[in-house]
């Protein structure tokens, strides 16, 4: 019995990280799979790289997309010229 229930918990410590990144909504479709791919071969590891890493670029993209929709709209988007810099080589 004391097995089973080590089994059990080795198996949920192993998938906990392929749970979150599945309920997840900072990652879709392909990238998705991608980390749930490294996640089951690099475990731990490739989830805190995960959790270090989409949010960050989840936050990049919307701001691109932001600042194409305002421009495309005439309005002019307040932005510090270090941030006008990086979105300008990213459209």
């Amino acid at each position: 019995m004391e097995k089973l229930a080590l089994q059990i918990l080795i198996l949920c410590f192993y998938l906990g990280p392929i749970t979150y990144i599945v309920a997840d909504k900072h990652s879709s479709g392909n990238e998705k799979n991608a980390w749930l791919v490294a996640t089951m071969f690099f475990s731990w590891l490739a989830w805190l790289t995960y959790i270090a890493i989409v949010p960050t670029i989840r936050r990049h993209r919307y701001r691109i997309a932001r600042i194409a929709y305002l421009k495309t709209h005439g309005h002019k988007p307040h932005l510090s010229p270090k941030h006008d810099v990086i979105i300008k080589n990213d459209i």
